[in-house]
């Protein structure tokens, strides 16, 4: 059984046990044997499933459970995001381009996927819910084919109720400068959950997306919530992502306001710059002040706001993973590819994951998904994470193909090198945080 003895800022002792997201006083595990043996015996019981080579029954059972068919409708953007995984700063990724699906590419993905779900139903838990993700590029400037496609999918849903009831979420991720009247209108009638993305105040935002860009956007933003604020409570959520050259203490002050705390859900994370050419500081600017203001509000009892808490969350990953987030594959966070979507490009090559790189396909709508590929991932992944056990970040480690994955190579050094070296530094600082928290409870 892993631990590593940690310390907060009065060189208290601690015992963390990386594999389950526990941190016990040490005196708690030095003193009371009983207890401490009945611990042991439950982290004993627990163990990573073994990959075994060419089990191919259980790749399929894995993907048999897939719940997510994310469809990229087009590779047009009309926005060049500086950090964008298709700006050309990312070599194992595509650029932007003007394709966009066309509708019989649409229909072979839809079909291909719910074929896939309807020929592996004896593997399935749940086999009738699912959500329809749309993206891009920008999928708004292929609105045209999503309608014809939310249109087409109901038709096949009440054809097919009585034999499989199936029942489709829509979603999709978008800059917001094309939510016009009509469209919102269309989103909030299909119940489509909604993610913006909008990366902070104004300087901020152009800074990261470009001049004149803002405006429209916050307004786009402020007149769904007047006209729909049920929708956008439930349905909008936004992304911000945080180039660490820009001013944390301002991306909270703006995301604190009532609009954002209206909203269903935030979510906050630093620009990926893994196997690019992209570079940004390590730290933000007032960053420490940023995480300082959180910590007073703690302190004085306060609840956290929404923007608060992600970025919290984002400083100490700890607060991330816990009993009931545990990985199931591996000690970090690797799926089976296709376990968890099915992402269909414009021209019905499918990957595992929007993120993963081009050479991390996994088929195609006319070929099939490559299940031998497929395992061959998982036993490389398997292989290269078998002496994780003993790594102080393991529950906190989502090292994936996104992250990891290069030119069909899984590359792990510099990875685990900087997130091990990262958790050892804030460690003192997140033994306060759980003090505070919990003094609130």
């Amino acid at each position: 059984m892993y631990r590593d003895i940690v310390h907060d800022k009065g060189g208290n002792r601690y015992f963390y046990f990386p594999s389950i997201n526990i941190l016990l006083p040490a005196d708690l595990v030095e003193n009371n044997k009983p207890f401490y043996d009945r611990f042991e015996n439950f982290l004993n019981s627990r163990s990573i499933p073994v990959f075994k080579r060419g089990d191919r029954a259980r790749i399929i059972k894995e993907l048999a459970n897939v719940r997510n068919c994310l469809l990229e409708v087009t590779e047009s953007c009309n926005l060049r995001c500086r950090y964008c995984i298709h700006s050309g700063h990312f070599p194992d990724r595509r650029v932007h381009s003007y394709l966009s699906m066309r509708w019989d590419t649409a229909i072979e993905c839809f079909n291909f996927f719910i074929d896939w779900i309807l020929r592996n139903q004896k593997y399935q838990i749940n086999p009738y819910s699912f959500s329809f993700c749309y993206y891009g590029g920008e999928p708004l400037l292929n609105i045209d084919l999503i309608s014809s496609l939310v249109d087409y999918s109901e038709a096949w849903i009440d054809k097919h109720r009585t034999r499989w009831p199936f029942n489709f979420r829509y979603e999709m991720t978008t800059n917001g400068l094309l939510l016009n009247e009509k469209i919102v209108s269309f989103l909030v009638e299909k119940d489509f959950r909604i993610l913006i993305s909008i990366d902070g105040p104004e300087p901020i935002h152009e800074k990261n997306k470009g001049k004149g860009t803002f405006q429209i956007l916050e307004e786009n933003i402020k007149s769904i919530w007047r006209k729909y604020p049920e929708y956008y409570s439930s349905n909008v959520s936004f992304s911000i992502v945080y180039a660490k050259d820009t001013d944390l203490l301002e991306i909270k002050k703006y995301f604190s306001s009532e609009l954002f705390e209206a909203c269903y859900h935030l979510s906050f994370g630093p620009v990926i710059t893994n196997f690019s050419d992209l570079h940004f500081p390590e730290n933000g600017i007032n960053e420490e002040l940023a995480y300082s203001e959180i910590e007073t509000s703690l302190k004085e009892g306060r609840s956290l706001k929404k923007i608060e808490k992600v970025i919290l969350k984002e400083y100490f990953p700890f607060f991330i993973n816990s009993l009931t987030q545990l990985h199931r594959n591996s000690y970090a966070g690797f799926c089976t590819l296709g376990s968890r979507s099915l992402q269909f490009s414009t021209k019905g090559t499918i990957y595992g994951c929007e993120k993963a790189g081009k050479s991390f396909s996994i088929g195609d709508i006319r070929k099939g998904l490559d299940i031998e590929k497929i395992a061959r991932i998982a036993e490389d992944v398997f292989n290269k994470t078998e002496n994780c056990e003993n790594c102080i970040a393991q529950a906190n480690c989502v090292a994936c193909v996104a992250s990891t994955g290069f030119m069909n190579e899984l590359t792990f050094n510099e990875y685990c090198r900087t997130l091990r070296s990262r958790l050892e530094r804030i460690f003192p600082g997140y033994i306060e945080f759980r003090k505070l928290e919990k003094k609130q409870r």
